[in-house]
C-alpha cells in the first residue's frame, strides 16, 4: 500500500528535480578552464656567452676619422677590458636611446682603460654609412661608430642574433665576463652594465647620456624637428600676421 500511494508523489517531483541536475552540469559544463600556467620568457642567445672567447672580426669606421677604414677591435683591445655594442643600423628611438645610455657608460670607462666599438649590422653598407652619420651628428654621440663588413648577420663567429636591438658584450683578457642581449632593451638592464662595468675597471661609472637633439626622419615621427602632425611653415594655418595686423579668417564651409 505505501509504495502504491508513493510512486504518483515521486513521478510529481520529477520536472523539478531533472532541471535543477541539467543546470548543474550546464554550469559546470561552462566554467573556464583554469588558466594554464604562463610559459617562461624566452631566453635570447647572441654573441659569445660567459666565459667564451672573443674571436677577432673587421668592421669599417664611419665617424671615427680612421686613415685605414676597416680595423679588427678584438686585435686592438687586446687583454683590456673592452665593450662590443652591436646594434641595427636603421636606428630607431628604442636604438638610439641605448646607445646613448651606453656612449656615456664607454666615454667615462676610457678614462680608466676601456675599449669600446659600437657596430651597426646592416645589409646595405652605404646606407648603413649615411644613416650613422645623421644619427651620431643630431644625438653628439662621443663613441665613434662603425659599420659591420658582414652585413646585417654580423660577423658569423660571434653567432650574433638579428632579431636583437642590442647585444652587448664586455670581455677581459680576451673571455667574455658579461653579456646582454634583448629583443628590445630595458633601461634596468643599463643598472646591471654600469655596475659590472665600474666592477671590472675599478672604478665607479656614473655618466648619464646628455647634449644631442630630437632625432628627425623616422626616429621620433618628427619633420625637421616639428613634432608629427603639425603643419610646417608653408602651412597656411601656421601663418602668423605680422604685428597689428588682424589674421586672415578662414573661409566659410559650403552650407
Amino acid at each position: 500500500m505505501l509504495i502504491r500511494h508513493l510512486a504518483p508523489l515521486a513521478l510529481s517531483l520529477i520536472p523539478f528535480v531533472a532541471p535543477t541536475l541539467a543546470q548543474r552540469e550546464g554550469g559546470a559544463a561552462s566554467r573556464p578552464a583554469p588558466p594554464a600556467s604562463a610559459p617562461a620568457a624566452e631566453r635570447i642567445f647572441s654573441g659569445p656567452q660567459i666565459g667564451e672567447k672573443v674571436t677577432p672580426f673587421r668592421t669599417a669606421d664611419v665617424t671615427g676619422g680612421r686613415k685605414e677604414r676597416e680595423f679588427d677591435p678584438v686585435k686592438e683591445a687586446g687583454d683590456s677590458t673592452a665593450l662590443y655594442f652591436f646594434f641595427p643600423g636603421d636606428v630607431n628611438r628604442i636604438v638610439a636611446a641605448a646607445i646613448r645610455e651606453v656612449a656615456a657608460m664607454a666615454k667615462q670607462g676610457e678614462e680608466h682603460g676601456l675599449k669600446s666599438v659600437f657596430v651597426a649590422l646592416h645589409g646595405d653598407q652605404l646606407a648603413a654609412d649615411q644613416r650613422l652619420r645623421d644619427v651620431w651628428t643630431s644625438l653628439k654621440l662621443p663613441i665613434p661608430a662603425s659599420v659591420s663588413v658582414d652585413g646585417a648577420e654580423g660577423p658569423g663567429s660571434w653567432g650574433l642574433d638579428k632579431r636583437c636591438t642590442v647585444t652587448v658584450v664586455l670581455a677581459k683578457e680576451g673571455k667574455v665576463v658579461f653579456n646582454y642581449a634583448a629583443l628590445s632593451a630595458s633601461p634596468a638592464e643599463w643598472e646591471k652594465l654600469r655596475s659590472e662595468l665600474g666592477s671590472m675597471l675599478g672604478a665607479k661609472i656614473t655618466a648619464r647620456p646628455e647634449g644631442g637633439r630630437p632625432m628627425g626622419g623616422e626616429m621620433g615621427g618628427r619633420e625637421g624637428g616639428r613634432p608629427a602632425g603639425r603643419r610646417g611653415a608653408e602651412g597656411a594655418d601656421s601663418r602668423r600676421a605680422p604685428l597689428g595686423e588682424k589674421p586672415a579668417s578662414r573661409p566659410e564651409r559650403e552650407k
